[in-house]
């Protein structure tokens, strides 16, 4: 299993699509920040002139809906920005090792296929955590100096936080479970960026319809879709402590079931 870890790890940095990758999520991070503070400079600069405007928003200006809180926890969105991208880019470069014909070659070597299941999901969710903890890092780079944090920042604030990026990571460690499942049972590209992308977005949708309920009596069973918490962590920058529980408990038993699948789909595929 090291061995096939290593090699992995190996050739994921020879990759240039990590690279790219690592480049795409810097890139749309500084571009998302100046645009937003394009529109908090020339909003900043309408309001001035009408304290009318600003009483007709509820007494909030647009330097107040913009916020490092918001824009850090955006990040960990799964429909938008680097969000999107990531699941892609690493069911792509899980994919080179079908391209290449190397997965057949391991196997004749001798390696079982839960080792080299195992092994590309480990360097997917390495990919997928990194890539949105360094998206994470750059948009607070710019974000704190440039919006302010947003709310005080207290010993509760700091927990919230800290449970809010937990699930947030949580849900990019399911996000590579999803992008290993589709990549090493299509061994297609094509099929394993659609089926990804619409995977996250169908389960924005389920959630999305929980607003059309006006009751609370559903709220559990939302709750075990694996992204309903993070969903509304991204939106509101909160979370409690149930909902903390939920998220956690339901993000690692679908990666957990995402790789059992997958496990016993690969074992019984032809590898040409």
């Amino acid at each position: 299993m090291s061995n096939l870890l290593k090699a992995d790890l190996y050739a994921l940095r020879k990759n240039k699509m990590t690279y790219i990758l690592l480049a795409v999520c810097v890139g749309l991070s500084l571009m998302s920040l100046g645009l937003y503070a394009g529109i908090d400079l020339l909003a900043g600069e309408l309001l001035e002139e009408s304290a009318q405007e600003v009483e007709e928003l509820g007494g909030v200006g647009f330097s107040e809906l913009f916020s490092a809180r918001g824009l850090m926890l955006g990040t960990f969105s799964l429909t938008q920005n680097a969000g999107l991208i990531i699941p892609i880019f690493t069911g792509i470069l899980i994919l080179a090792d079908v391209r290449h014909g190397t997965i057949r070659n391991k196997v004749i070597s001798g390696k079982s296929r839960v080792q080299i299941y195992l092994s590309h999901l480990i360097v997917a969710t390495l990919v997928c955590v990194g890539a949105v903890l360094i998206t994470f890092g750059v948009t607070a780079g710019g974000a704190l100096p440039l919006f302010g944090y947003g709310v005080p920042f207290d010993g509760a604030e700091g927990w919230n936080l800290a449970r809010c990026v937990t699930v947030g990571t949580l849900t990019f460690v399911w996000a590579a479970s999803v992008a290993t499942f589709f990549a090493m049972v299509t061994k297609s590209t094509p099929l394993t960026i659609i089926l990804t992308v619409a995977t996250s977005f169908l389960l924005t949708l389920l959630v999305n319809s929980s607003f059309l309920i006006p009751t609370d009596e559903y709220d559990t069973l939302y709750y075990l879709i694996p992204t309903c918490i993070n969903s509304y962590v991204t939106s509101t920058g909160q979370i409690t402590t149930e909902m903390f529980a939920w998220g956690v408990g339901s993000l690692l038993f679908f990666t957990a079931a995402n790789t059992a699948a997958g496990i016993l789909i690969f074992r019984k595929t032809d590898l040409k």
